[in-house]
């Protein structure tokens, strides 16, 4: 498409990506980098929880035929950054969710514009509201740089 929008003059226009910490479109979208403003969704991987025990019958990672334990490992290393990241002596909030950690992901990488967020309770649409302004108000930037190490590491291994 980059060609063709090359002879347009149709400004930037909104594209959304998926995005997350087990797969990212952006290097196969990279073409339109000078004619968007890429919208990331699926950042929570289809339902990925760090809390194993949080799984139900209705979990949308189960429900769509998933399997949690396929990703044990990723896993793993995100609860002990979680846990490393909660004993930091900083003033900013901690992550603790899934969400929380691919809010980060999508929001601090570079060609990232924007979210789309797909809550399915109050709950969910409440807390990934507040974690929002966090991250509007706080630099977690050495958070990004961590998980996307821990995601190439989980790649690599995969």
């Amino acid at each position: 498409y980059a060609p063709l929008l090359d002879k347009k003059s149709w400004g930037i226009l909104p594209v959304q990506v998926k995005h997350n910490l087990l797969y990212s479109d952006l290097a196969r979208y990279a073409p339109l980098l000078p004619h968007a403003h890429f919208i990331a969704y699926g950042i929570n991987a289809g339902g990925l929880k760090l809390d194993s025990n949080a799984y139900t019958s209705q979990a949308s990672l189960t429900t769509r035929g998933g399997n949690p334990i396929a990703h044990a490992a990723l896993i793993a290393a995100l609860r002990q950054r979680v846990e490393d990241w909660q004993r930091d002596a900083t003033e900013r909030p901690s992550p603790s969710t899934m969400n929380h950690l691919s809010m980060i992901y999508a929001v601090c990488h570079s060609n990232i514009n924007a979210l789309l967020i797909g809550p399915s309770r109050i709950a969910q649409l409440e807390d990934s509201l507040l974690w929002a302004s966090n991250l509007a108000q706080y630099d977690y930037s050495d958070v990004y740089t961590q998980l996307t190490i821990t995601g190439q590491q989980y790649a690599a291994t995969r």
